[in-house]
């Protein structure tokens, strides 16, 4: 008898892979008259494929029940002690966390929701697939070892299968268990791969039925024990579309967008969540999708019709009260004195509807020329989102408000209510932090060797900066305009927005708060999605470009791909840092 391979080869792996079916074919040894098969898998309250049941919750590696699950990146999971081996990288200075300085290939590489390479830092436990695969061997492993005395190995059926990268039928014998415990007793010892398929099972040895009835009762004390563990901590229904956080709990994929609307804080364990706002980019948690697709169909579809129906309703982003006024910027405070009718109306309702939000624009003083069905409106395309934190009326009925930067948008379109602007906007997120770090080290790799080198310039050029180099450098220029005595960094301003952030993603918005140049010159930050980039963008405006700068495109090309200036702008941000002469003494 010739027994499955104990692990899979990784070339094999794909997670967009169907579960494998059932189908009945002629093997030596095995007639199809003795043999029980299904072409299509209906669930239902009992197990009709057990094999089907095992695989949920297989490493796709190893072969056998989750151990440990982590949660990688792209959506896979595997046992902690199946991770590739490590390899150090290079050129990566932002975040300067635990973890980030190493990665390994992903078994998943080469599929389309798989980058290929992630780093150790990003991939953590998952507690939720942990208690799952713990259920699974409670129920299905508890009696693993009880077996009576008189019942031979030999007495139990025969399983046969193929597998990825055999050519060959593999037989593998259960002991007299059910086949939900027999085929969990394989996998247990490796001897059941995850990627089996045609699978056929013999006879029975046991004629009277209480195979089948042994499993109809594990099968459903696995699915009311799964579903008990199933619900989100957010919605508390069951999990739509589960997404993992960092800290490994797991909520729908809408809970966390609204989690991450009101703060960065884990509503399990209150640790930083650490993702973007845009989840639609980031990939779901397989392993656990599939569980809920194949025991919950029905409820899941449910779910999916409300969810879809949810949409169809009103939304705030969809219809955003405009205040056209300043510039704001995510994390920091806007201090607003509200008199005029429109905007006093405007946020009377924005405080009665309950979620005390709305869009921040500056006026478009250089009449900059707006795409799309704008037209000549009089604010700027780009604004920041808005949370009331503070409200106080006056007698008069003019009020003071402070408000909080949320996030970042773009505006696609925009109409009139009763005197105030509303828009259509789009989300402007941060590109994710892999993204982050894979530019950064691009960019210090590369462009420090095009860069024209001076024998008496003692600084490197800021496109061959590190993050955690022009970080240092901006605080450094803080703390020499601090020494000088600069009055833009008198203790009232930092009182109002807070010490200087030691955070590189939070820094340059803090910066911008306070860095005393005009509102034009520091608009075009809020259309930046990459830190390293901004930063650049921030240093360029606190220092006098050295004599090279002009003949070095990089600083210029930097900006057109990042803050999607056109090069006439770009150009103009250049001018105003010679006129302004910032960071001399």
């Amino acid at each position: 008898m010739e027994d499955a391979a104990q692990s899979m080869s990784p070339t094999n792996l794909t997670d967009a892979d169907p579960i494998p079916t059932v189908t009945v074919m002629e093997s030596p040894g095995v007639s199809t008259s003795d043999v029980s098969s299904s072409e299509e898998h209906t669930p239902s309250d009992t197990a009709d494929l057990p094999h089907l049941v095992i695989q949920l919750i297989q490493c796709q590696h190893c072969s056998r029940p989750l151990r440990t699950p982590l949660r990688l990146p792209c959506g896979n999971s595997v046992c902690r002690e199946c991770l590739p081996a490590f390899r150090p990288r290079t050129g990566i200075t932002y975040p300067a966390t635990e973890g980030r300085d190493q990665e390994f290939t992903c078994f998943w590489k080469g599929n389309k929701t798989c980058v290929g390479v992630h780093c150790v830092g990003d991939c953590g436990a998952d507690v939720l697939l942990g208690k799952l695969a713990g259920i699974f061997g409670e129920i299905l492993g508890s009696e693993v070892n009880n077996v009576p005395r008189d019942w031979s190995e030999d007495d139990g059926p025969l399983l046969r299968w193929e597998a990825d990268g055999q050519n060959r039928n593999v037989i593998g014998q259960l002991q007299r268990h059910g086949w939900l415990q027999g085929v969990y007793n394989m996998a247990l010892e490796g001897r059941f791969p995850s990627d089996a398929r045609e699978v056929i099972y013999g006879d029975s040895p046991i004629p009277d039925g209480s195979r089948e009835v042994h499993d109809l009762i594990h099968f459903q004390t696995l699915r009311d024990s799964l579903r008990a563990e199933l619900d989100c901590q957010v919605c508390y229904a069951l999990v739509l579309d589960p997404m993992t956080t960092p800290c490994g709990h797991t909520f729908c994929r809408k809970c966390v967008a609204r989690v991450l609307d009101h703060t960065d804080l884990c509503p399990i364990c209150r640790r930083k969540i650490g993702m973007t706002s845009d989840l639609q980019s980031e990939p779901i948690n397989q392993t656990v999708a599939r569980l809920i697709d194949y025991f919950f169909p029905d409820q899941i579809s449910v779910r999916r019709e409300t969810s879809a129906q949810d949409e169809t309703g009103p939304d705030y982003e969809k219809n955003l009260p405009l205040f056209v006024c300043t510039l704001s910027f995510p994390t920091m405070p806007t201090f607003l004195h509200v008199f005029e009718p429109r905007y006093r109306l405007m946020i009377r309702r924005v405080l009665a509807n309950g979620n005390g939000k709305f869009g921040m624009v500056m006026y478009n003083r250089q009449g900059r020329v707006l795409p799309g069905q704008l037209g000549d409106v009089p604010f700027v395309q780009y604004g920041t989102l808005l949370m009331i934190e503070r409200y106080e009326l006056l007698p008069d009925g003019r009020s003071l408000v402070v408000a909080t930067g949320v996030s970042r948008f773009k505006i696609v379109d925009s109409g009139m209510l009763d005197g105030y602007y509303v828009a259509k906007t789009e989300r402007i997120d941060d590109i994710p932090l892999a993204e982050e770090e894979r530019l950064e080290s691009v960019e210090t790799s590369t462009e420090s060797v095009n860069a024209l080198p001076e024998a008496n310039e003692s600084n490197p050029p800021l496109d061959s900066m590190s993050t955690q180099q022009l970080l240092l450098s901006a605080r450094e220029f803080i703390s020499n305009q601090r020494r000088s005595g600069a009055p833009w960094l008198h203790p009232r301003v930092m009182l109002a927005y807070g010490p200087i952030p030691i955070d590189a993603a939070r820094f340059p918005w803090w910066f911008a708060s306070i860095l005393p140049i005009s509102e034009e010159e520091k608009y075009p930050i809020l259309a930046s999605t990459s830190v390293h980039s901004l930063l650049t963008l921030l240093c360029l405006m606190t220092i006098r470009p050295s004599s090279h700068l002009l003949h070095h495109p990089s600083i210029i090309e930097a900006l057109v791909r990042t803050i999607r200036l056109d090069i006439t702008e770009c150009i103009h941000v250049i001018d105003t840092i010679f006129v302004l002469g910032l960071g001399l003494n």
